[in-house]
């Protein structure tokens, strides 16, 4: 009929704009870019067109926020198969499963020497019995959010009044920036809100920070990190991202230098002590959820660098709020009053006076 079948990455679902494909597969749907969606259906509408999205989960990421919706509207049509069914099926109609649960079992205990029992057992729960809730492989803080949500740490909280609202952000030029609303309690941190977009400006942010009252105590501190001296792309007179904030009535406060694992380790550290709104955390919850390491195939270790995936800058604000939290800077009168003692400059010559031998008379 003249049709054609074009394979692209969701990570260049940009360059389907424009074209009118009649219909559209996503394949493991759950590590596909979730805008593609966003993208692409309009198009799809617009045809008359289908979609088909088929995925195995990778925790309770878009792909499952799709698959609740789609399961409560008669529209769309929805189905989670687990081994066990695909076994059942395949006995009523007298064919051999591809895959038997004996199958499964050789597969945990590869699992097993793999990754741990725990990372093992959540991997099998999440291929074969098709599990939203499974940690995901490889996630800093999965069991965290895991922990702080059986504990009801994910609930309904209120912003308390006369006490600051602080903001920890990600700055993304063409990514997304992504922010974390919390204010900070003696023995609590409560995380009140979640904002996250694409191809915005400072007053986009700004806008949206003032119009739900995060900016009417002037006490709330932006933590932003190192790139945000950088110059901000557009901007009149090549000013830097922290003038921009400024210019917009924000409060900019550069984190403490560190690596990106520090992110992660102090996030471990505050987690035990954070409430979240679930409602309007959702999306960076989800974020948290799948914030993960990059696996090396041909060693088979986890690497201590940070995915860049979908989840990667909820999870780095996060980080830099956590980082800002445990290590605030001190200024130099407070370092003064902490130590109690003034430090004498070190001279070449006390370093030489102290390296001599120092004789002994009998």
């Amino acid at each position: 009929w003249g049709s054609t079948w074009q394979v692209v990455g969701s990570d260049n679902f940009r360059g389907l704009v424009g074209t009118p494909p009649a219909g559209i597969v996503y394949s493991e749907w759950a590590k596909a870019h979730p805008a593609a969606w966003a993208y692409l259906a309009p198009i799809l509408v617009e045809n008359k067109g289908w979609a088909l999205a088929i995925t195995t989960p990778e925790g309770r990421n878009h792909a499952h926020s799709m698959y609740e919706m789609a399961r409560k509207d008669p529209e769309w049509f929805a189905d989670l198969q687990t081994v066990e069914d695909s076994i059942r099926v395949c006995e009523a109609e007298g064919f051999p499963p591809p895959v038997t649960l004996a199958d499964v079992e050789k597969q945990r205990k590869e699992y097993h020497a793999l990754y741990g029992v725990d990372a093992g057992d959540a991997l099998i729960q999440q291929e074969f019995w098709v599990s939203w809730s499974a940690a995901i492989l490889g996630a800093f803080w999965g069991r965290d959010i895991e922990k702080a949500e059986r504990a009801g740490r994910l609930c309904a909280l209120d912003v308390v009044p006369h006490v600051p609202v602080h903001r920890a952000w990600d700055i993304g030029v063409d990514d997304a920036m992504a922010i974390w609303c919390f204010q900070v309690f003696p023995n609590a941190i409560h995380v009140v809100d979640y904002i996250e977009g694409t191809g915005h400006g400072f007053d986009f942010y700004a806008e949206q920070l003032g119009a739900r009252g995060y900016l009417n105590d002037k006490r709330g501190i932006d933590h932003v990190p190192h790139d945000a001296k950088q110059r901000e792309p557009g901007a009149p007179g090549a000013r830097t991202r922290i003038q921009s904030m400024f210019a917009y009535k924000l409060n900019p406060l550069v984190v403490p230098d560190h690596k990106p694992m520090d992110r992660v380790n102090a996030g471990r550290r505050i987690l035990p002590r954070c409430w979240f709104d679930e409602e309007r955390c959702t999306q960076g919850l989800e974020a948290l959820r799948s914030y993960k390491s990059e696996w090396n195939p041909i060693n088979r270790v986890f690497q201590k660098v940070i995915a860049h995936t979908w989840a990667s800058h909820g999870g780095d604000a996060f980080g830099h709020m956590a980082v800002a939290v445990e290590f605030p800077k001190m200024k130099p009168a407070e370092k003064e009053k902490f130590t109690g003692i003034k430090v004498k400059p070190i001279t070449m010559n006390d370093l030489l006076k102290a390296s001599k031998p120092q004789r002994k008379w009998a």
